[in-house]
């Protein structure tokens, strides 16, 4: 009974303080902490995913213009062979197709270069976006550890005070039980101390009986040997 009071006051003072409802409202705030962090894992997760894709876009590039630069190489190469001796007229188109073959080559050249000039633009462009984004989750997951941290200490208080009431509980009811289990032993020792007052008391009859019954014919004796005399 005792200790179901105890424990009676102790948790009406437990809802008096407000630990209880403080409690449940630090569990709401854990838990859309912990939604907003899955969020921005997510987030974080699809920009990794992006910025592989545009490594993958730049390395095809990459390739591209190397095989580009090999064939402008293999082109600039190329020379005609000795057994074949141009004439004018023919030296004269071939030398008009050269122009024209570097020409196009310059112009191609100058595209791919240009094309590769965007391309980088945009990749650095998308890693620089990228780099941001990742460094403004970074900030928030950071802010977002310190308000749970922030949020744990009085909450780690609250659950120190309540053990160390658990604490004082559970000594009050230790001392309740050897306080009962002290009442017990001493109504145990009353009930053997009246039991053992009964059985002499009772012994005590039967040996005044006893001594009764042995005296009385000692006591005729003498007198029937007095009468004789």
């Amino acid at each position: 009974m005792k200790l179901c009071d105890t424990e009676a006051v102790l948790d009406s003072l437990r809802r008096n303080q407000g630990v209880v409802s403080d409690n449940e409202a630090f569990e709401r705030e854990l838990i859309w902490m912990k939604e907003k962090m899955g969020k921005l894992e997510r987030e974080r997760t699809l920009l990794n995913t992006n910025y592989d894709s545009l490594e993958q876009d730049y390395q095809v590039l990459q390739k591209e213009m190397e095989e580009l630069h090999k064939q402008l190489t293999v082109a600039r190469n190329t020379q005609p062979t000795p057994s074949m001796q141009p004439t004018p007229v023919s030296q004269s188109k071939i030398s008009v197709h050269n122009s024209m073959s570097s020409e196009s080559a310059h112009e191609e050249r100058n595209d791919l270069k240009q094309n590769t000039n965007s391309s980088e633009s945009s990749i650095n462009k998308g890693e620089n976006s990228l780099c941001e984004r990742l460094i403004k989750v970074e900030r928030e997951k950071n802010e977002l550890k310190l308000k749970q941290r922030a949020l744990n200490v009085p909450a780690e208080k609250r659950l120190c005070l309540i053990e160390e009431e658990l604490k004082v509980t559970n000594g009050k009811v230790a001392s309740l039980r050897q306080e009962l289990w002290s009442v017990q032993a001493s109504k145990c020792m009353d009930s053997t101390v009246c039991e053992m007052n009964t059985k002499t008391h009772g012994a005590i009859i039967v040996a005044s009986q006893m001594l009764s019954m042995t005296i009385t014919p000692a006591v005729v004796l003498c007198w029937n040997f007095k009468f004789l005399i």
